[in-house]
């Protein structure tokens, strides 16, 4: 199993933003997702998009998960980071 994470919405619209960040928790097969075991899509900010707003962001989303998918690892696209590995 591994949990999922995408936050879309880091564009400003009148100078504001929503960002919101779902978070999937899914079992794997090397090319494909054999099943889908829990979604959740309920959290929102409107700060701005900084690597540590970001950060902070992915951890609260990440920390809704219920503890039966704690401890799992987390995957999330290269940018959603800034493309910063560290």
């Amino acid at each position: 199993m591994i949990v999922v994470c995408d936050i879309s919405g880091r564009h400003a619209i009148d100078g504001h933003y929503l960002m919101v960040c779902s978070v999937v928790v899914c079992e794997v097969e090397p090319t494909y997702v054999a099943k889908v075991l829990y979604i959740n899509i309920s959290s929102t900010t409107s700060k701005e998009p900084t690597l540590r707003n970001i950060s902070d962001f992915l951890r609260e989303s990440i920390s809704s998960l219920p503890s039966a998918y704690g401890g799992l690892d987390i995957v999330i696209e290269r940018g959603e980071l800034f493309g910063i590995d560290e």
